[in-house]
């Protein structure tokens, strides 16, 4: 049986009351609004989003920083960041965090409707104003990190979600050195766990997360 999309709005400035009502009409369905995760972590994970609308408008640096624990938490939610006025530096940082668009200017029914269907369809979506100076840097970024092909076999494979042991089976290497490419990719990606490398590579366009979630 379909049902509504599932939408958390957290650390919104204002939220008019008729969005709410206007966005059943469109299918969506608000399930909360909060104004930081720190104000309902354990709820939101209880609502199940499939989708959380996250202000960054400064000082918002933790609010991103959660993003992954989130999806730790909930691994089939999808976040899309929200700031007034948007540039390359708050579109990196959201990227980073693991959000798949930003929002700009305001929260209305269409901009949101669509922001909540791209997200749906693993589709990333940023403001045109800045995604050129963007794509640029995330171009630069991703020239920056130089993987082995070794390197890239098993980043795919802790995409999706083998174990040491099991990429050592599959690569036909042994547990120790998969543990060093691990260690290698790591700090070539300057993160500090193998959940954090994937969403970096990820958000980097070294790895695919739509087909390893798929697989």
């Amino acid at each position: 049986m379909h049902r509504p999309a599932r939408v958390l709005l957290v650390n919104i400035p204002v939220v008019e009351p008729e969005l709410l009502v206007h966005l059943r009409a469109v299918d969506i369905q608000i399930v909360g609004v909060f104004g930081r995760f720190d104000e309902g972590f354990e709820s939101t994970c209880a609502a199940r989003p499939d989708v959380v609308i996250l202000g960054v408008d400064p000082p918002a640096e933790d609010e991103i920083r959660r993003v992954r624990l989130l999806k730790l938490f909930l691994p089939g939610v999808t976040v899309v960041a929200f700031a007034k006025l948007p540039d390359e530096v708050v579109a990196l940082k959201a990227l980073d965090g693991g959000c798949s668009g930003l929002l700009e200017h305001s929260i209305n029914v269409r901009n949101l409707t669509l922001a909540v269907n791209s997200a749906l369809n693993g589709q990333l979506s940023f403001p045109l104003a800045v995604v050129g100076r963007f794509l640029t840097q995330v171009d630069e970024r991703r020239r920056g990190v130089k993987l082995t092909g070794r390197e890239q076999d098993v980043l795919a494979l802790l995409a999706e979600g083998e174990s040491t042991g099991c990429i050592s089976e599959i690569l036909s290497l042994s547990p120790h050195t998969v543990r060093n490419h691990i260690r290698s990719i790591l700090g070539k990606l300057g993160v500090h766990s193998r959940i954090e490398a994937v969403l970096k590579a990820g958000s980097l366009g070294l790895i695919d997360l739509g087909r390893a979630a798929a697989s």
